[in-house]
Order: C-alpha cells, then structure tokens, then sequence
C-alpha cells in the first residue's frame, strides 16, 4: 500500500542534521533517511482488493517520533535531537476485470502529504505542509487460491513529482523514482487472520546530486483473532514490519562510507473493527535492532471504505 535520508553528512552541527531526517514513516540510510514505501503500513487483510467493477478508498494517518539514529557499530550517529513526522496519505484501487474465477485485474495510486518538525541543539526548524512523492500502481493482480488464502502480486512506481530541493534537507520528495514490485498473502478464518506484505524496492539516481540509495526490501505482517462473537468486527493483534537494506549506497558511482546500509525491525499491537466493507484500524509500531536509521515509535490510525 502506500507510502517514509539522510542527505546526513554525519556532521555534529545541528544544520547537518537538518540535511538528513526526511519524509516520512521510516527514515532509513540513503540520501535523505527517508523510503518511499513506507514500512508498517501494509498490516490489514494485505492481499485482499475489492471485486470487479468497484472501487476501495484508503486513508492512513501516522505520527511518527524519533530521537536517536543507531549505525552499524551500535553507536549514536547523531547528537541529540528530536524529529516528528505526520503523514496524511490516501490510496484509491480500483478493480478492473475477472481475468478468471478466481483471479482479478485492479490498479490504483496514492498521494501523501507530510510535515516534519526537527528539534536539535534548542533551534526547532519545521518543514511545513508538503507533497510527498506520489504512488502509480499500474496494475494489481489478485488470486483466490483456497478457500480461505488469498495471494496478490501489485507493482509500484513512487515517481519524483513531489516537493524536492538539493538544497533542502526537510524536502519531502526524494528527487529520485522508486520501483517497487510487492506479494501480498492473507490466510483467514471467522476467528483469525495472518497477512504478510513484501516488497523489494528499487532505486534510481537522482540526477541532481549523483546519489543512489541502495535497494532494499521490507516485509508488514500482522496475526490478530477475533475474541468475541458479540462484538465480530473486533479484531486484536500483533503487526510488525521488518526492513533491510541488500544494497550499498552510491555516490557518482562510489560507496558511500561502508555502504550506509539501513536496517529496523518495528512491532506492536493493532486494533482494527469492521464495519459493513470498511473498517478502522489503530496501531503502534516500536523500533528495534535499527541500524542507519532514525530509531522512533510510529502510531497509525488507518481506515477503509467503498466508493
């Protein structure tokens, strides 16, 4: 689903900071500690798209905080400081055709919009509100393979449309596209539900400053049960994502340090009530094992409705 650099030259100076935190749910090693698609998001009935011929509403709402900024050896990367990023982003997908019984053909988009406030050394510097770089999905195909499983195979392009300055470390676009292929599968009974989401990201240089951040892939999951029968829209779990960075980062064709690989393991417990084809969903996501990468706690309520 939908979609969070560091233009950070490891200076100690609260103006070099600024240069690194970034867009949105997950500031990870790269240019500007930001991901396009966001980690964390995709917790919910993940390879699940409405039938054909009608059209899904998405909308997802996150606070996320930060203050410290783990490297590879463990140690800080930063001085102290103090980030938060809120998003407001929506998704529509739209299921074309039935390619088959049991097969469909959808596609869709997304649109952010983001603003960040960044807190170091007693200077408080705010992005203001931003358009993040936007979503096409060109194409979603979905597999009713049993009964009770559900697979989906989506492709992304994040296109570099939105706000971006070099000169800017708080720009909310990245400057560079992202392409994003992603499976989804959903496995789910009347009491429970187990989904997993991965995607394998895949980026471009951006032409401006010569700088490609590494490629990388994520995996959202959640298992939740329904615990009463007089309250059968509720649904409590657990939801998580895992991200890892495979790839180095490069600048004009030369790693950048030892490569500035990210990495973070973000869980939690989720809430989500069904209503009718909709539903609400609140969740917290706690950051560990963070490597390159702002280290926080995002808080997403998320809902879902047809059109």
């Amino acid at each position: 689903m939908f979609q969070i650099v560091t233009r950070m030259h490891r200076a100690a100076a609260g103006a070099a900071i600024l240069c690194g935190l970034a867009w949105p749910v997950a500031c990870r090693a790269g240019e500007t500690s930001a991901t396009n698609f966001p980690p964390g998001v995709n917790t919910a009935l993940s390879a699940l798209y409405p039938p054909a011929g009608a059209t899904e509403f998405y909308n997802y709402m996150l606070y996320y905080s930060a203050g410290a900024y783990p490297t590879t050896s463990g140690n800080p990367g930063l001085p102290p400081f103090r980030t938060i990023v809120m998003v407001e982003a929506f998704r529509v997908n739209h299921t074309w055709i039935d390619l088959g019984p049991d097969t469909t053909l959808g596609s869709g988009f997304t649109s952010n919009f983001v603003r960040q406030t960044l807190t170091v050394g007693g200077r408080h510097v705010s992005s203001g509100l931003q358009y993040a770089d936007p979503d096409l999905i060109p194409y979603n195909l979905g597999f009713h393979v049993a009964p009770d499983v559900w697979v989906a195979h989506i492709f992304n392009i994040f296109t570099d449309w939105g706000q971006y300055s070099k000169n800017n470390g708080l720009s909310e676009g990245t400057g560079y596209l992202t392409y994003a292929p992603e499976v989804a599968v959903t496995a789910m009974t009347p009491k429970w539900e187990v989904s997993l989401d991965g995607h394998y990201d895949f980026n471009s240089r951006n032409t401006r400053t010569g700088y490609q951040s590494g490629s990388f892939g994520d995996v959202d999951f959640v298992a939740g049960y329904r615990p009463s029968a007089r309250l059968a829209g509720l649904q409590a779990g657990v939801c998580g994502y895992f991200l890892k960075q495979l790839e180095d980062d490069r600048k004009n064709g030369y790693i950048v340090g030892n490569g500035n690989r990210g990495q973070v393991l973000g869980i939690g417990p989720s809430l989500r009530y069904d209503i009718g084809h909709g539903g609400l969903i609140l969740k917290w996501q706690h950051e560990a094992f963070v490597e390159n990468r702002t280290k926080g706690d995002r808080l997403w309520f998320q809902f879902a409705l047809p059109l």
